[in-house]
């Protein structure tokens, strides 16, 4: 019976059936990455963190999550210094460049992709950043604070 199902279908009927295959397991993916972060990181909503941070006396901010991040939004509160963030831990000093770095200008802010499971913020010590970090894609946006 099974080959004689096969030989019916045409060539659009595979392609329907491929594609609804492929929009299922998508789907199936989606929803695993939504329950593993709910499962190993409590995280209902998608929101990882939202935090004002305070950069440490080497100028530096790291954090870590149990999952991967899916996107950062970070505000660069300064109003004369750039920061720079990494999705990676803590180096000696800051990435000038590279996959996963993102320079903020001053009175700035960017959301942008993560893709990891932490984040570094290099700066001026003492400065202060806003961060909200979330499980998926937020839309990319970017611009002046004030």
């Amino acid at each position: 019976m099974g080959s004689e199902i096969a030989r019916a279908l045409t060539r659009a009927d595979e392609k329907e059936l491929l594609g609804a295959m492929v929009a299922e397991l998508r789907a199936m993916r989606a929803t695993q990455t939504d329950l593993m972060a709910h499962i190993r990181g409590g995280i209902a909503n998608g929101v990882l963190l939202s935090e004002l941070i305070t950069l440490d006396a080497n100028g530096q901010a790291t954090r870590t999550f149990n999952v991967s991040a899916g996107s950062i939004v970070c505000v660069n509160l300064s109003e004369s210094t750039d920061i720079i963030l990494a999705s990676s831990s803590a180096q000696a000093t800051a990435p000038q460049a590279g996959p996963g770095v993102q320079k903020i200008s001053a009175g700035t802010f960017l959301t942008v992709p993560l893709a990891s499971s932490s984040f570094t913020v290099y700066g001026t010590a003492g400065e202060q950043v806003n961060v909200q970090v979330f499980t998926g894609l937020q839309a990319f946006a970017g611009g002046p604070v004030r």
